[in-house]
């Protein structure tokens, strides 16, 4: 795990990047609550060796504010055929839902 300046704060981006055999990579990105994207973390993501952009890749479940980030730095930067959709997220604390199941 990486950090952008190095330091894990209240701060910090979290990328996770699964590799496929059928869809090369698909990218989650968690943002801090209060996430602003600056162009030194526009840069970063340009820059970056994790994101293999030159391959087949998905971004799921993007925090509003990143998403044209990345659509962006894909399309323009990148000079990459990108499709945008909608994206749901689902979310879902197990221990609460586990309260109200019937195990049987």
């Amino acid at each position: 795990m990486y950090a952008l300046d190095g330091d894990f704060t209240s701060d910090a981006w979290f990328v996770v990047v699964q590799e496929f055999t059928e869809f090369d990579q698909t990218i989650s990105i968690s943002a801090p609550p209060s996430v602003t994207v600056t162009e030194h973390v526009r840069q970063a993501f340009i820059d970056t060796q994790i994101i293999k952009w030159v391959k087949p890749f998905k971004f799921s479940a993007l925090d509003r504010a990143v998403s044209p980030m990345i659509a962006e730095i894909s399309a323009f930067v990148k000079g990459i055929p990108t499709l945008v959709n909608p994206d749901f997220e689902y979310y879902c604390v197990p221990v609460e839902a586990g309260l109200n199941m019937e195990i049987r």
